[in-house]
């Protein structure tokens, strides 16, 4: 799943990455996500690179560790995300989002990423704090695959 970019005349290839829409089931039965904030950011999913030769669900799950000190189970596959990263030169970036149940893991922040914050959030309460429109349509997109849950947790 490679796409390109001409640019001058020579091929730019696309960054991939892989992203997160992590959910757990809490004891009341209400599903919270998983949000991440770094440093000076908003609040966001766990996302990252792929290394060269990786698996999707492989990256994912690397990323997700990494990043929160979760680990999980990859779910279904939600959405992809094109755009283009302000770097010198521009160049394209295609992140690919899975839902992801968590099965385990201790909350961790990743200081080495300038991770600041991790927390489990009610879904009402995630959609208000994610700001990015991209962002809230790929979480809105996870829910739908959770069904009646998902639509009856307001908290």
């Amino acid at each position: 799943m490679c796409s390109y970019t001409i640019r001058r005349g020579a091929a730019v290839k696309s960054i991939r990455a892989v992203g997160g829409v992590v959910y757990r089931i809490s004891s009341q039965g209400n599903i919270e996500l998983l949000l991440m904030r770094k440093q000076g950011g908003l609040w966001t999913l766990p996302k990252g690179k792929l290394m060269r030769g990786e698996a999707h669900d492989h990256g994912l799950l690397r990323e997700i560790s990494e990043e929160t000190g979760i680990i999980g189970r990859v779910e279904e596959l939600v959405a992809q995300a094109h755009y283009v990263i302000d770097k010198r030169p521009p160049r394209p970036k295609v992140v690919t989002y899975y839902l992801v149940r968590a099965t385990g893991g201790t909350l961790r922040p990743d200081s080495h990423e300038r991770i600041e914050q991790v927390a489990w959030v009610p879904v009402a309460r995630a959609l208000a704090r994610v700001r990015r429109r991209r962002l809230l349509a790929i979480i809105r997109a996870a829910l739908t695959f959770l069904g009646p849950v998902a639509s009856t947790n307001k908290t």
